[in-house]
């Protein structure tokens, strides 16, 4: 077990499967943004257009940025996930991995590093998704919901 299920599993609301869960996207978002960052730097050894090249770069860097974002809110011990901060965040990270994998796999002929960061964005765009979809429809209301339009 990782440090970041440890403590998050140390939180009295959350029962063990949703710390693990929890942990494993940061994880995926923390792996990500490392891998964006070296990849910019691969980049940097490219012998691309000035223009394409820094394209690249802040791409992957726009990438990083939004994953270190996203694990930070999602490790915090607040509640509710379903804040739209988080919503917000989890969707502006899918939109940021899916722009890097595309960058990325573009190049991958380049070097095989690219591609490498490319499969990795595309794993964590989905758990991202995964997640919101997971957001979503606990926001949903069920059929034993007092439909009235009265607060609970």
């Amino acid at each position: 077990m990782k440090m970041t299920e440890i403590i998050l599993r140390s939180d009295p609301r959350r029962t063990a499967q949703q710390a693990g869960e929890r942990a494993a996207i940061i994880e995926m978002l923390s792996t990500c943004e490392q891998a964006c960052r070296i990849c910019a730097d691969t980049f940097l050894d490219q012998t691309l257009p000035a223009g394409a090249l820094g394209q690249c770069v802040r791409i992957n860097l726009d990438c990083a940025e939004t994953c270190a974002t996203a694990a930070r809110l999602l490790a915090r011990q607040i509640e509710p996930l379903t804040a739209p901060l988080h919503t917000a965040q989890l969707h502006a990270c899918a939109v940021a991995c899916q722009f890097c994998a595309d960058a990325c796999g573009s190049q991958a002929g380049n070097d095989h590093r690219f591609q490498l960061c490319a499969d990795l964005c595309r794993q964590c765009q989905e758990q991202c998704n995964l997640l919101l979809i997971e957001i979503a429809s606990d926001d949903a209301p069920s059929s034993t919901d007092d439909l009235t339009g009265d607060p609970p």
